[in-house]
């Protein structure tokens, strides 16, 4: 029974966070516009675009006041400052359309 429950999970879990894998890279560019909660990524590999969003070229990060998306841009930073290996999980559009279109959303990152 432990297999079956094991699987149904695993089918939930990504129907639930539904995306696809950048691949190994490095971040480019990083935007950081000021007064709004949003960055522009340009990565060094192909950009996925798994939901369809309207526009393609780079990523977006959407972040908050949190400490948790305080986190998530520093972890961005040092990844860019030190030419890190990386690899986003990208996962939605973003509800931001800058430059005339929502883009594919970065969701985690992975550092190597």
């Amino acid at each position: 029974m432990k297999p079956f429950f094991s699987i149904v999970l695993f089918l939930i879990s990504t129907l639930a966070y539904s995306g696809a894998g950048s691949g190994v890279g490095k971040i480019e560019l990083l935007y950081v516009k000021p007064n709004a909660n949003w960055m522009k990524i340009h990565f060094s590999r192909e950009i996925v675009n798994p939901n369809g969003c309207e526009k393609t070229g780079f990523y977006i990060v959407e972040l908050d006041d949190s400490k948790a998306s305080d986190r998530f841009y520093s972890a961005l930073l040092a990844a860019y400052a030190a030419q890190k290996d990386i690899h986003f999980w990208i996962s939605g559009c973003s509800s931001v359309k800058p430059w005339g279109g929502n883009r594919p959303k970065v969701y985690d990152i992975y550092m190597q």
